[in-house]
């Protein structure tokens, strides 16, 4: 259970729960004012909810508008991401039917981050439309460490072997680089390292991004902490 809300309340996890919300909205938005019969719909329930009457011209010229949804700005406040952390049961059922292994590392220092689980699939388990299964995908694993030198692994196959395993250098750099690309602000490290601060320079960007296909022209969305 530590682990599965260490997943859902990470600042990336909220972060790309309230984009996932945004995507929503802009879905039931497109519905709504795709085509002009749904248009007219709503403008007739506005206008009763108002007591007012648009006339035949404004309601074209608002349709032009608002049927092209990339000429608005969408704010989401990040605080709605917090819905996500409702799977935080279900996700702690699926880490405890997951094969764990513990893996240390005596020839490269392990970094953490502010999103320290990371849940990696092969690309070509990726479909188009639906994904590639989240954390119930079999082929999925999911890593986290532990400390500077042990980290933990999750896995649907078998474990590799019993007890402590030992992690190469090279394994152990890709632990790093994981941690690297899916961070959302920062790195965490136990020494002062050049080798890590240009790890965290070259992935700045946050990595665990939510993508929506079918939606056609859409919004410019920001996520913020504070909606004005």
């Amino acid at each position: 259970m530590f682990l599965a809300s260490l997943y859902t309340r990470s600042p990336a996890y909220i972060r790309a729960m309230a984009e996932l919300y945004g995507f929503q909205v802009q879905h039931a938005a497109k519905v709504v004012f795709g085509e002009r019969r749904s248009f007219e719909t709503e403008m007739d329930k506005l206008d009763e909810e108002r007591g007012t009457e648009t006339d035949g011209l404004r309601r074209d010229e608002l349709f032009s508008i608002v049927k092209d949804l990339s000429s608005f700005e969408l704010s989401v406040d990040r605080k709605v991401g917090l819905r996500g952390m409702a799977v935080t049961d279900t996700l702690t059922q699926i880490f405890m039917d997951m094969n764990w292994s513990i893996g240390t590392c005596s020839d490269q220092h392990l970094v953490t981050s502010d999103n320290p689980i990371v849940r990696l699939t092969p690309p070509n388990e990726y479909h188009p439309i639906y994904g590639d299964g989240a954390f119930a995908n079999k082929r999925t694993y999911v890593t986290v460490p532990l400390s500077a030198s042990v980290i933990l692994e999750m896995r649907w196959s078998s474990p590799v072997g019993k007890g402590m395993l030992h992690v190469p250098k090279q394994r152990g750099r890709l632990y790093n680089r994981q941690r690297a690309v899916f961070s959302e602000r920062y790195l965490y490290a136990s020494r002062n390292d050049i080798g890590i601060r240009t790890l965290g320079q070259k992935h700045r960007k946050p990595g665990l991004n939510i993508s929506v296909s079918g939606l056609g022209n859409s919004m410019e969305m920001k996520i913020k902490r504070r909606l004005d």
